[in-house]
């Protein structure tokens, strides 16, 4: 297995990181992280360093986060009753973005909220 991670910048600014895999001969290539100020997104995996919590690895890794809350939730189905969900939020270029995600190394979509 071969894995190629490309760093590209679009017009507006975004800078979106490409992963591609290839595995039995088959290329995959999927989206990574993603800083789009332009647009009030930043998608990232939540990673805990001994300095706090960042998006992980990607292009978003010098992105810190916090940790607002956390709580057990039913799920409608019965392969997966319960889970924990997670509520985070940071503040970049004075622009607050939240989001909720499914715990540490899971997908985190941040929207950009109005600064109070």
């Amino acid at each position: 297995m071969e894995t190629h991670t490309e760093i590209v910048t679009a017009p507006n600014g975004a800078v979106v990181e490409m992963v591609t895999i290839k595995f039995q001969g088959h290329e995959f290539t999927a989206m990574g992280s993603v800083v789009d100020k332009a647009n009030g997104l930043i998608v990232g995996y939540p990673k805990k360093t001994p300095s706090g919590w960042t998006m992980g690895d990607g292009v978003a890794s010098d992105v810190k986060i916090r940790l607002i809350s956390s709580w057990k939730q039913r799920m409608p189905n019965g392969f997966f009753p319960w889970t924990r969900i997670y509520a985070w939020s940071a503040v970049v270029d004075g622009v607050r973005y939240s989001g909720r995600n499914s715990g540490e190394g899971m997908l985190l979509r941040m929207r950009a909220k109005k600064v109070d």
